[in-house]
């Protein structure tokens, strides 16, 4: 098997490298070692930028996302028992973010390719990379247990934290990481979210997150301590915390839980994102703390740029379109790491009950509502207000 660029993973980043890939008739083929299934139905992130929404509708990857995505006009800061509202669209002039889940967009992308006949390989097992320095790359996996080869002239890492490519990129220059002393705890359950926007709670027992995937859906998330198992909180303790956090004026009938996960917090840049004709994309080159959501949109980001740095490369004959592209994906990664930090900062309770930082956690808080400029500032970051 042959083709011009082979891409490591069938998340929303490699599908979405693919689909745009094939929008300009470049040849490539997708490996993913989990199954359609899986890859359709995992729950991940559901939270997307201003400019990532502008992004996938300007190719074409909009309809289901207008019809069903939930508008995020505002946002919720609720301290001191009490919820103050920040209206996104009139801080920033217009943007605001959607509500649609990570796996309604893998849905969406994997429908587009299987559409124009060109579906991902799914159930690729034991994936290996040959040496990134030659080229073409060869790509060994076993599908069906037979041992098949894919050679590509260029190869895309899309494949996550613990896939196989950024080991193949990195070698024995990791990049920087950073372990906080909390973790969450998240719930996905049938309840109806207590607002149509988002509700970020700071609290001197923790944090507290409550977002939605529909009118009737709930993802709500905890701080906890960063040595709690899962098994440590059952649902009783979980929503009598939550419950707790959000003080006493909110209301909620908790539903049936359908997933609980342990959410370590932590950040990750790559030492760097290119190496020869062998790139990384999305989670296999950073990693942001889940507080602001970036995650996903700085994935988008990263697809929308190395889409352009191919079409330059392969048509334009712009032999630094690669090098480019791996210059701005770190650029892009510290500002995410930035934002991202900053949010944690602000919404999480020392994990030792300080009074004097709980204390000026509110100041910080009352600061950044009391400042127009501060507010604007932490807006148009929030809502990802510069264009892709």
């Amino acid at each position: 098997m042959k083709t011009t660029i082979g891409i490591i993973g069938g998340g929303p980043a490699g599908l979405l490298l693919s689909y745009l890939l094939d929008r300009m008739g470049v040849d490539n083929c997708v490996l993913e070692h989990r199954s359609r299934t899986h890859v359709e139905n995992r729950v991940r992130a559901g939270q997307m930028d201003h400019s990532s929404v502008a992004f996938l509708r300007g190719v074409g990857l909009g309809a289901r996302m207008d019809k069903e995505g939930m508008p995020q006009r505002g946002v919720n800061l609720r301290y001191r028992d009490e919820t103050r509202r920040i209206d996104l669209e009139d801080v920033t002039g217009g943007r605001y973010c959607t509500v649609y889940g990570q796996s309604e967009l893998t849905r969406d992308l994997i429908a587009a390719l299987v559409g124009s006949g060109h579906s991902p390989i799914f159930n690729a097992e034991n994936i290996q990379l040959s040496d990134p320095d030659t080229t073409p790359h060869a790509i060994n996996f076993m599908l069906d247990g037979s041992q098949l080869r894919l050679e590509c002239q260029y190869l895309v890492g899309a494949d996550g934290a613990h896939g196989p490519t950024r080991q193949v990129v990195l070698g024995t220059s990791p990049g920087d990481a950073k372990q906080l002393p909390f973790s969450w705890i998240g719930v996905l359950s049938q309840t109806p979210p207590i607002s149509d926007e988002l509700t970020y709670v700071y609290h001197p027992g923790g944090f507290a997150l409550w977002s939605m995937r529909s009118k009737s859906v709930s993802r709500t998330y905890l701080q906890c301590s960063a040595s709690d198992r899962l098994e440590d909180w059952s649902d009783d303790r979980f929503w009598t915390e939550m419950r707790c956090r959000l003080g006493p004026e909110t209301d909620f009938n908790p539903g049936p839980t359908t997933e609980r996960v342990l959410v370590r917090m932590q950040g990750y840049v790559a030492s760097r994102m290119r190496r020869g004709n062998v790139v990384l994309a999305g989670d296999a080159g950073h990693i942001v703390p889940p507080s602001a959501a970036k995650g996903l949109n700085l994935a988008i980001a990263d697809v929308a740029h190395l889409a352009t740095a191919f079409r330059k490369l392969l048509f334009g004959n712009d032999q630094n379109a690669l090098s480019e592209y791996g210059d701005g994906a770190m650029r892009r990664a510290w500002a995410g790491q930035h934002f991202s930090w900053q949010m944690t900062d602000l919404f999480h309770a020392a994990p030792d009950g300080d009074a004097f930082e709980n204390n000026l956690k509110l100041t910080q808080l009352d600061s950044l509502l009391g400042s127009s400029e501060r507010l604007r500032l932490f807006c148009d970051a929030y809502v990802g207000a510069e264009a892709l």
